[in-house]
């Protein structure tokens, strides 16, 4: 079952309050004029918490090739404002990161930031390691996930701990990322939060995170040498270690070739004067 996302938020003001660094920049409405959107919204995306005005067209058709993004809440728990107000924040950073690195080209959203779906059974039952194809074949009531599909890339985040040596989430390939709980608390609390035995990540490094898995959902490899710790790895890149970093990171020139080729980012964003 889909949630009313507006309900949801109507507890989560207090929660926007606390999270003074993580602002939730919502997107309105889009206008559709002769199969071409527009949307305005604003952005912080140097870190200094400045917001950028943002003008935003597509000339594909309506609904164009779109990111749809899914909060998946286990039978045993609730919807989290928290969570809520970070996944949103986190997704419009990273569709502007991406702007800023393709010359203004970047990939749509389509729906809320994020749609929140019940799943059918308590989130002990999705860690474990096949927790993957539990996660999505309990979503199919929400949404048609599909690995492969020309229409959505699909970011998911669910509410389920990942244990390190078994979990399957966190990771991203061929149209889908899952990301868990662990994702959920360092977008919360990213200066304390320690993920198995990684040092904290820092204000932008979870939301790197998200940047780096949605790079594999559309088709972004490690950089060549990196898996087999070559000096000529791009160490500092998004798709290696970069997105700890984030967002002073970068895609190599294989990205760049690779997402100009994509469907999914050829959605404009234009800096307004």
């Amino acid at each position: 079952m889909l949630r009313n996302l507006t309900a949801i938020l109507s507890a989560a003001v207090a929660v926007v309050v606390a999270l003074a660094g993580c602002q939730s920049e919502t997107s309105p409405t889009a206008e559709v004029l002769d199969s071409t959107a527009t949307t305005i919204a604003t952005v912080s995306i140097d870190g200094d918490g400045t917001l950028i005005p943002i003008i935003a067209t597509t000339s594909y058709p309506t609904p164009a090739p779109a990111v749809q993004v899914i909060y998946g809440v286990p039978a045993d728990r609730e919807p989290n404002p928290q969570y809520i107000s970070a996944i949103n924040h986190g997704v419009y950073h990273v569709q502007h990161w991406y702007a800023e690195q393709l010359d203004g080209y970047t990939f749509s959203i389509h729906g809320q930031i994020p749609q929140v779906c019940d799943l059918r059974n308590p989130a002990e039952y999705y860690e474990t390691k096949d927790g993957w194809n539990r996660v999505l074949n309990d979503l199919q009531h929400c949404a048609p996930i599909a690995h492969g599909s020309r229409e959505y890339v699909w970011v998911v985040y669910v509410n389920v701990l990942s244990h390190c040596e078994l979990s399957e989430f966190g990771r991203g390939g061929d149209g889908v990322t899952i990301l868990s709980q662990g994702d959920l608390d360092g977008l919360v609390d990213p200066e304390t939060y320690i993920h198995c035995s990684d040092p904290p990540r820092g204000t932008y490094g979870y939301i790197g995170g998200l940047a780096h898995e949605l790079g594999h959902a559309i088709g972004l490899e490690h950089p060549p040498g990196c898996e087999e710790g070559l000096d000529s790895c791009a160490f500092g890149a998004l798709m290696w270690e970069g997105y700890v970093d984030y967002p002073n990171t970068y895609f190599t020139e294989i990205d760049l070739r690779t997402l100009e080729m994509s469907s999914f980012l050829k959605y404009r964003l234009t800096k307004i004067d």
